[in-house]
């Protein structure tokens, strides 16, 4: 059987929850590690942090555009900090479609 490229997925649409993690879901969860090592991983909404930003031209980090991809880079932080919000982002990326083996194997890669 033969599986379009994830760039050809619509934004919104959900995917088949057979399958595993595809190589840019891997680099998701890969640039999560890194955000939440850096203690980075939220967009601040506080007037500090706006502030900051505003002083020294460096931004947070700004969330994916496409929701399925951000809410599995927020499930990666939060299981890599241990956050015990990863369990309500893994059912929300269950209802995107993943299957409880990809969410083990990003969840591997993120506390790896």
């Amino acid at each position: 059987m033969h599986l379009p490229s994830p760039d050809s997925f619509c934004r919104h649409e959900i995917v088949p929850a057979t399958r595993h993690l595809t190589t840019l879901e891997e680099r998701v969860v890969m640039l999560a590690r890194r955000d939440a090592d850096r203690g980075a991983f939220e967009p601040s909404r506080s007037g500090f942090a706006r502030l900051l930003t505003l002083l020294t031209g460096v931004e947070g980090p700004q969330p994916l555009a496409d929701d399925r991809l951000e809410t599995l880079r927020r499930f990666a932080c939060f299981e890599r900090r241990g956050d015990r919000r990863a369990q309500a982002a893994a059912a929300d990326l269950i209802g995107f479609g993943f299957s409880p083996e990809a969410l083990a194997g990003a969840a591997v890669i993120a506390r790896a």
